[in-house]
């Protein structure tokens, strides 16, 4: 089995810096004890206090704003902004995505990316698998969402994240009210992924908010 080096990897850390208990700083600090070659890019906001921090790339992005829908907030074009900015700026093959808030607990995952060669071409979206986690991942069974992958941290080739994450920022006004209170910010971004890479617009309208 391959065995995927840290100097093979860019780890894009995003989101706001999480001062309170040195969150943030302790998240990098997780990347360099468990990813020691890896390339570190942490992206965030315009104005953010960085002292201190540990990166090897800053990228400071305009922050978007974020949408209120009932009682939440939706910080979906947060993600999408923070998260393509950080993959654009990386150099290495493989990249890591996780957030500002979450703490890297060791280098397992890597040995999954090459575990499970076997897959059915016709839904191959990807060049190959992309690793995520079981939490806030959907099963559809379960939950009424469909297409509904986490987006807490995410790992795969440099050009497969580009292609989940290279989509549209979600705008408010060009979305009926009741179907922009139903949808979810993991299902918005990866449905547009598909829809930007092959799948038809009726297919897409079909399954997008089921």
């Amino acid at each position: 089995m391959n065995k995927i080096k840290s100097r093979e990897i860019s780890v894009v850390v995003q989101g706001p810096i999480h001062h309170q208990d040195n969150l943030t700083k302790r998240v990098l600090e997780s990347v360099r004890e468990h990813l020691p070659d890896a390339e570190l890019i942490l992206s965030t906001w315009k104005g953010s206090d960085v002292s201190g921090l540990c990166f090897d790339i800053l990228v400071e992005n305009d922050d978007p704003g974020a949408f209120k829908t009932g009682y939440s907030i939706d910080n979906v074009n947060r993600q999408i902004l923070s998260t393509l900015n950080g993959i654009k700026s990386s150099r290495r093959h493989y990249i890591l995505k996780i957030r500002t808030d979450s703490i890297l607990t060791s280098d397992k995952f890597l040995s999954f990316y090459f575990q499970f060669p076997k897959r059915n071409s016709y839904y191959s979206i990807f060049n190959h698998r992309i690793i995520t986690l079981t939490l806030f991942s959907r099963d559809p069974s379960l939950y009424c969402r469909l297409f509904h992958p986490s987006d807490i941290a995410q790992f795969g080739s440099r050009a497969d994240l580009l292609m989940l994450w290279d989509v549209p920022l979600l705008d408010q006004s060009k979305m009926p009210k009741k179907e922009f209170t139903e949808y979810v910010p993991e299902s918005y971004i990866f449905l547009n992924s598909l829809k930007r890479n092959g799948f038809i617009e009726e297919t897409y309208r079909c399954l997008r908010f089921s």
